[in-house]
């Protein structure tokens, strides 16, 4: 079967050179700061990522904040970048 090609040239450049990684928050532990167990920071458990594809992505967010996603990504120069919504959703972008 052949490959359907996209309309979108950024979902294409997104696709080629970055891997879309999505996480859920599932709770929060406490996790001790120091080597005395005196404080405690409350650090996020997340679920296992999932690997998705820059048309996919509006499952979870809206085009517009897709589009600053994709534009910070596509102009930076880091190779991963951690996108987190509403405190329950994280998108990593890991460069290819």
């Amino acid at each position: 079967m052949k490959a359907i090609k996209s309309e979108n040239r950024i979902n294409v450049l997104v696709n080629k050179n970055f891997v879309i990684r999505v996480s859920e928050m599932i709770g929060e532990y406490w996790w001790p700061v120091d080597d005395d167990f005196t404080e405690f920071q409350l650090l996020p458990v997340y679920s296992e990522p999932k690997l998705t594809t820059a048309k996919k992505l509006s499952k979870f967010v809206d085009d517009d904040l897709k589009s600053k996603f994709f534009e910070k990504a596509l102009n930076g120069k880091d190779l991963c970048y951690v996108f987190k919504i509403r405190k329950k959703l994280r998108i990593e972008f890991h460069g290819k």
